[in-house]
């Protein structure tokens, strides 16, 4: 079997193979812009929770401190906290 040179028609243009590059890169640059505005949410986020986590820590080094609070406050403040730990653990 011989190669063949196919025909002028069915070869892809070089107008017809820019446009498609071209397409191609706007598409990258659309992707690209969306993870990085991704990725800033995300540190965002982490940000958010990790402040969240020392509030409830804060709080709840307050309450077991403290000898005013009913028994149900120091332990749904210890559910909380052992929450917040397990979240971050598996997130950050």
């Amino acid at each position: 079997m011989t190669d063949t040179v196919k025909p002028a028609d069915t070869q892809m243009s070089e107008g017809y193979y820019l446009d498609a590059m071209n397409q191609l890169n706007e598409k990258f640059k659309e992707i690209e812009y969306i993870k990085n505005k991704i990725m800033t949410q995300n540190e965002s986020l982490k940000k958010e929770i990790m402040t969240l986590y020392g509030l409830i820590r804060v709080l709840d080094n307050m309450i077991t401190d403290s000898y005013e609070f009913p028994s149900e406050v120091v332990c749904f403040s210890e559910i909380i906290r052992g929450h917040a730990s397990t979240v971050i653990d598996d997130i950050i």
